[in-house]
Parts: structure tokens; sequence; C-alpha cells
């Protein structure tokens, strides 16, 4: 005797067809891209979560930690320190991704589709609508000629006087001069460890370390324009201070300089322009 095979009647729907149409991970919502709750439950939701607190599934296993929207604060923009970020802003992280880290750039979603969940991931402060970012920080041409061996290597010397005395910049990270040496720049002491990065807590009650720039990926830096956008606006949520008003413009471009020339060279514009001209010169 055949078995049967038991049918669901032609007019009742398929139980996971039907699922599927209202599934936020599944579905599209229009002709021109799906809205950023369902772009955000799709592609953020797992390491994020679902209430963007940072808690998503994938959020133990991860270091550095997913970030907690629902701080309103974040880390890697063109407007002060501390202040509400520009929607661009995270446009630009979640665009480019982020180094090192778990965050891979989304440049393969539509535009509309990576703007749409930016809208999402800021209205998770619940104040965000209330509160007015500030303008982002002026942003200087670069006034250094990547043409000239000799005005490089200047605004590298300036830097690295910026860095050591005037920003005092290895009260956190590195310092990369000898001890003595920086006593007599500073003409007064300096911390014994100075080769060390201190420790230093965030917003989010992570210790982090200070970047020692000779060795550590840098997340939001791709070349020269981005050191000098950090350094300018600062670091959102952390001990880096907004340097803009602080220091000169041409001292945030040479403390750029300075900074991009401790970098591994597969990373460091500036050491890969040197040694491009240094072989141009001896040819």
């Amino acid at each position: 005797m055949a078995l049967g095979v038991l049918r669901a009647p032609a007019s009742a729907p398929r139980p996971a067809l039907a699922a599927r149409e209202h599934d936020p991970l599944t579905m599209r919502l229009s002709d021109e891209g799906d809205t950023g709750e369902v772009v955000y439950l799709r592609y953020c939701s797992g390491c994020h979560g679902v209430a963007g607190d940072g808690k998503g599934p994938a959020a133990p296993f991860l270091s550095p930690k997913p970030r907690n929207f629902t701080s309103g604060v974040y880390k890697f923009t063109t407007t002060p320190s501390g202040s509400p970020p520009l929607e661009e802003d995270l446009l630009r992280t979640v665009t480019e991704g982020l180094h090192g880290t778990s965050m891979p750039g989304w440049r393969f979603l539509p535009l509309g589709e990576r703007r749409s969940a930016v809208k999402h991931v800021l209205a998770f402060h619940k104040e965000w609508e209330l509160r007015t970012a500030e303008p982002p920080v002026p942003f200087h041409e670069n006034p250094v000629s990547l043409e000239s061996r000799e005005a490089i290597e200047a605004a590298i010397a300036r830097g690295r006087d910026v860095y050591h005395k005037k920003a005092t910049c290895w009260s956190c990270h590195p310092g990369y001069m000898p001890v003595p040496d920086l006593e007599k720049l500073l003409g007064g002491p300096a911390r014994s460890d100075i080769e060390k990065p201190l420790p230093k807590p965030d917003l989010w009650e992570e210790v982090i370390l200070p970047p020692d720039f000779r060795t550590a990926t840098l997340k939001s830096v791709k070349g020269l324009q981005d050191l000098y956008r950090a350094v300018t606006a600062g670091v959102g949520g952390t001990a880096m201070p907004t340097w803009k008003g602080a220091l000169s413009a041409d001292e945030l471009w040479s403390l750029a300089f300075y900074v991009d020339s401790l970098r591994p060279p597969p990373y460091s514009v500036v050491n890969r322009t040197l040694v491009a001209l240094a072989e141009a010169e001896g040819k």
C-alpha cells in the first residue's frame, strides 16, 4: 500500500513563507531599500544587541566590546569630543569600518540603507532629538608639501616637540624620547615608565590602553587627514581631548606628521612618501 502525502489546502499559506513575510531579518519593505530598523536587525544586532545596548549574542566573545548606542556618545567624530556626532560621522564609520576590531565596513550596502541604519542607531539615545551637535571642528588644509623631503622632516621635528612638550601626549601614550632627553626638554621630571601607555577608563567602564603608535592599529585612521581629525576633534568617551584651540593648525598638522612617522611603514603615509622621495632622488 502506497503511503499518501499530506498536503495543505491550496488556499492556506505555507507556514515558512508566511513567517518570512513578517521577518524583519529577511523582508524587504520597498524597492528603494530597507528601513533602518530592518538593516540594523539584519546586520548590526548580533553584536550591538536588538536594543542597541552593546549586548548582542556575539558581544561576550569580542574585544573591544561593541558600542553601547544608548549612551549617545561616539568616539570617532568631527565634532568636539563629547558633543553629539553628525550623521556623516557615523556614516563614515559604518562605511569604512574600524581597523583591528570586529566592526567591518558596510560599503556594499546601498547608501540609502546605510543612512537609514545610522538614523536608527542615533535614535537609541532617547534624548537624541533634543540634542544639538556642535559645528564640526574647522579643517585646515595640510600646509606641508608631500613633494619635499625637507618640509616633511621639518614637520616631523616640530611635531616631536609638540607631542613631548606642549601637548605632553606621553602622559597617556608612550613617550618616544629617552627620559633624560625628555626631562631636559621639559625642564622638569617625566614619568619613569614613559615607554609604556597608561591604562585609562573610558565612559563605558572599560579600561583601555592609549595606542602605542609604533605597534597599534589605529581604528579610524587610514591617512594623515584622519590623524589630523582625531587629534583635532578628540576621541569621545575617552581621555583623548579636543586639541582644537589649544594647538594651532600648524602644530596640529605637525603632530599628525610626527605620529604618522612612528607607525609601521605599511600604514604610514609619511614613511612611504619619504622612501619614494629618497628613491627618486637616487635616480
